[in-house]
This record gives C-alpha cells, structure tokens and sequence, in this order.
C-alpha cells in the first residue's frame, strides 16, 4: 500500500468535502433569509385577512339592520294595502273617495 497515494487521497477528498461543505453553508443561510421573508409576509398576510374578516362581519351587520329596516316598511305597506282593499263599502253603496 503507498501511504503517500492515500495521504493524497485522504487531502483531495477533503478538500472536496470542504467545498461542498461551503457551499451547503450558502444554501442554508440563502434559505435561512428566505424562510424569515416567508415568515414576515405570513404575519402581514395574517394581519390583512383579520382585518377583512372584521370587515365582513361590520358589512353583514350592517344587512341585518338594513334587511329588518325593509322588512318594517314593507310589512306597513302590506298592512296599508290590506286595510285598502278590506274596506266596507261607505254605506249607500257608493264608491269609496
């Protein structure tokens, strides 16, 4: 066995290992930024879907108070127009004025 040939090796091949270890060290920090991106834009995102969930519930409140609103008016209308047609007849037969 030549010891020199396997010291070479063993050199080479960690010079290697270092290279490869270097460059997955890139990577991780590249992604260690994108990972906190991500986790900031989550947090925005977040914030804006509670505020539209807010909005929404104000808007449909809102319909309800409207909806019972024209219910009110509609409902006073039906009474006017039944009180109209359920009229007697003045009497004497006439028609009404």
């Amino acid at each position: 066995m030549d010891v020199e040939r396997t010291i070479q090796f063993l050199l080479q091949h960690a010079a290697s290992t270092d290279e490869r270890l270097d460059r997955l060290e890139n990577v991780v920090a590249r992604l260690g930024g994108t990972v906190d991106s991500l986790a900031s834009s989550v947090q925005t995102l977040t914030g804006l879907v509670g505020k539209v969930a807010q909005g929404e519930l104000r808007i449909l409140e809102r319909r309800r108070e409207l909806q019972e609103q024209t219910d009110e008016r509609l409902n006073a209308l039906i009474r006017i127009a039944d009180s109209m047609i359920r009229r007697e007849p003045p009497p004497g037969g006439g028609a009404p004025n």
